[in-house]
């Protein structure tokens, strides 16, 4: 398993895997190419917050402020271990991180989704969306073939109406492929009336895959066209690239400084 530690001003973000590969098998993603090998214990899940707080410390730096289930793996789909990890992360008498500073992200597997909604807590929820149409999203996301675009979308209202949290979805783009003006009039339609946030994100280079992003003034275009379509859309920097840690890298490589 991976996690990573992200640092962004005063922010340390622990970016946590719930799972020991993927089985969703999304094409842009390292992690899903490994297929799914095991869910990861509460005691290995809690375990990479220790091990991030113990090397800050170390350096004198800040401890982790921020949790994202980012990491390996679909944390909704390790459900009881993910609950049980969340209830330590955010007691007084252990790490102390609100769940406003918590955010869980999810290819789209609506049954999980709706676990969580029934759940007491209004930790951030980020769902994997990438494209506009269920066509192109079965072909590069094959959990929409059980769970399409619309029942997401539903979905989201729904997380949004129980916890008064915008939900978020992620964008990555990939050159040519969903980031046409086809795409940003599709996704004003789908999105419309639908309190959510839009991350922007450059596709990363992962072994097996010779999908390539946007130039950054594409990105940018692309973030500003959906903005004056009256969405709310941001272009998200790729952080971790360098040691192959970003969105879709990990893939089980070990790093040692």
């Amino acid at each position: 398993m991976e996690s990573v530690l992200l640092c962004d001003n005063d922010r340390r973000t622990a970016c946590i895997s719930s799972q020991l590969g993927c089985g969703l098998g999304c094409v842009f993603c390292a992690t899903g190419a490994m297929g799914f090998i095991r869910n990861l214990s509460q005691q290995e899940i809690i375990g990479q917050l220790i091990g991030i707080n113990d090397f800050c410390a170390a350096k004198n730096d800040r401890l982790v402020t921020n949790i994202v289930f980012m990491g390996m793996g679909e944390a909704l789909s390790n459900f009881d271990a993910f609950i049980s990890s969340l209830q330590i992360i955010m007691h007084e008498d252990a790490f102390t991180i609100g769940a406003r500073r918590i955010t869980v992200s999810t290819a789209g597997v609506v049954p999980s989704i709706n676990r969580l909604i029934e759940q007491d807590l209004t930790i951030g929820l980020a769902i994997s969306l990438n494209t506009y149409d269920n066509r192109k999203r079965d072909a590069i996301m094959p959990v929409n073939k059980k769970y399409p675009i619309e029942t997401l979308v539903d979905a989201a209202k729904r997380y949004e109406k129980k916890t008064n949290r915008p939900v978020t979805f992620e964008y990555v783009v990939v050159e040519g492929e969903n980031d046409s003006d086809k795409a940003i009039n599709a996704l004003a339609l789908l999105l419309k009336g639908v309190k959510c946030k839009i991350n922007v994100i450059p596709v990363n280079p992962c072994a097996g895959s010779d999908l390539s992003p946007p130039s950054e003034k594409k990105l940018i275009a692309f973030a500003d066209a959906l903005l004056s379509k009256g969405l709310s859309a941001t272009v998200r920097k790729s952080r971790g690239r360098d040691i192959s840690g970003a969105c879709g890298q990990l893939s089980g490589k070990a790093f040692i400084s």
